[in-house]
């Protein structure tokens, strides 16, 4: 329900604004690095949606290589400043991550169930950059930010525990793991 408030109010937003100001379709591709405590890993993104003068709002998706390979999907809203070819920019993005099965996340036991739950979880960043135009419909932006990513399963274990009077109990126990992770993410990308 709060996720429709959200997304009712968003959209009330841009209406408001766009009567006023002229609205464009803004696409931005990135790559990047993201730097951790752990290990360092690459992250490809693109976000689709509108700018209506100097605010964009946009639906991203990339894909998140740190810790677990997750695919997140989210809300990106940027804030631009100044009218200068070279423009310093806020960014907040925040949705869903979306972990992929792989390795023994996809493997299954004798009744065909996955040994894992893996659960969709919360990720998020918020950053600065800048934007330089290299034409008049393209710029180039380098971005800075703190990213976010949680990991959520559930491992289920079923064992045969004991035969007691000729017949067999089978025990199940399930252990939940979470993991957060807290990067440094540097991306560079296009904008159209």
């Amino acid at each position: 329900m709060k996720y429709k408030l959200l997304t009712l109010i968003l959209f009330a937003c841009t209406v408001a604004i766009a009567q006023k100001k002229a609205i464009k379709y803004n696409n931005i591709t990135n790559i990047g690095w993201l730097n951790g405590s752990s290990q360092n890993a690459f992250t490809l993104q693109t976000i689709n949606g509108i700018k209506i003068d100097k605010w964009q709002l946009g639906l991203g998706v990339g894909l998140d290589n740190y810790g677990t390979k997750s695919i997140p999907v989210f809300v990106d809203v940027r804030r631009s400043f100044g009218n200068k070819k070279w423009q310093p920019l806020l960014y907040a993005d925040g949705g869903v991550n979306y972990t992929l099965l792989w390795g023994n996340f996809g493997v299954k036991d004798f009744n065909n169930q996955y040994y894992f739950d893996v659960n969709n979880t919360f990720y998020g960043e918020l950053g600065v950059g800048f934007s330089k135009a290299i034409s008049k419909k393209t710029s180039l932006n380098m971005t800075a930010g703190f990213s976010y990513k949680h990991l959520s399963y559930t491992e289920k274990n079923t064992f045969l525990s004991s035969i007691i009077a000729g017949g067999c109990i089978v025990c199940a126990d399930n252990y939940q793991f979470n993991y957060y992770y807290k990067r440094l993410a540097l991306r560079v990308g296009l904008q159209f």
